[in-house]
């Protein structure tokens, strides 16, 4: 957060002059803050919003408790930072506020460290949300590309450190599987005639260096049965399920490649 902006800030807190210095600290280095303290269960619910940028709280108050608002807060499943304040707080129970998911704790007699303590709760809570943005449109994206390729009639699959992480209907025809499963999971020379995986290899580990997709090749192809195909392959780097991978596009040529043998037969 920039220097100037504004900043909502919940604060469970007992006494007026203690929040007050809060206040100030955060004015002093630059915060424009909107603040309201609570001091009771009933009012820190009554005040709890998923707007708010920080919650500052003292570890203990008469009628509260700083770990029973944390605990409040995680139960509503909201993203708001939430720093303990406290005048004395030993190692164990900070520790212990650590791990129930409070962003951060500090002493009030070292509020001089709190706008930079703020400064990093919401800078990571920015990061997160970032991912979580980066992540739906990943999925999002990962759901578009499923429906288009399983209606298309080519036959798709993409590999991912050397398996099989997807196929589309159209491949399992061609491989002559009962179902996907049959062929997710293996590795992906596998199915390729020993002739052709030397090839395969320097082109799989191209792609992982350059990032850049390889020209349409010929293969040969081992169906499940054993026979043996001709399939021409273009094949791409791409991000799938958010791991780098590599999408196939293949074209079955098995008959033009026979009628091929059969001509060329024919010359001798």
């Amino acid at each position: 957060m920039e220097e100037g902006q504004e900043l909502s800030v919940l604060l469970v807190e007992d006494r007026t002059d203690d929040a007050e210095l809060i206040v100030h600290a955060l004015r002093r280095s630059g915060f424009e803050v909107q603040w309201r303290r609570v001091e009771t269960r009933e009012a820190f619910l009554d005040h709890l919003h998923p707007d708010l940028d920080v919650i500052l709280a003292d570890y203990a108050l008469p009628q509260f408790d700083g770990l029973e608002a944390l605990a409040l807060l995680r139960e509503r499943n909201m993203d708001v930072p939430f720093i303990l304040i406290s005048g004395t707080i030993g190692e164990e129970a900070a520790v212990r506020a650590m791990r129930a998911g409070a962003s951060d704790y500090l002493l009030k007699d070292r509020l001089g460290r709190l706008p930079a303590a703020v400064r990093t709760v919401l800078r990571e809570r920015r990061l997160r949300r970032q991912r979580q943005q980066a992540s739906e449109a990943l999925e999002q994206s990962e759901e578009r590309y499923r429906r288009l390729v399983e209606h298309s009639p080519a036959p798709i699959a993409v590999h991912a450190q050397g398996k099989i992480v997807y196929v589309n209907p159209a491949t399992v025809a061609l491989l002559g599987a009962e179902s996907a499963g049959d062929l997710l999971g293996l590795p992906v020379l596998d199915l390729l005639h020993e002739e052709s995986r030397p090839l395969a290899r320097e082109r799989i580990r191209r792609m992982q260096q350059t990032g850049e997709p390889e020209p349409v090749v010929e293969e040969k192809i081992v169906r499940l049965d054993g026979t043996v195909i001709y399939v021409e392959l273009a094949a791409t780097p791409i991000s799938f399920r958010g791991q780098p991978a590599i999408q196939i596009i293949g074209h079955d040529i098995t008959e033009r490649k026979k009628a091929e043998e059969a001509e060329h037969r024919q010359r001798l």
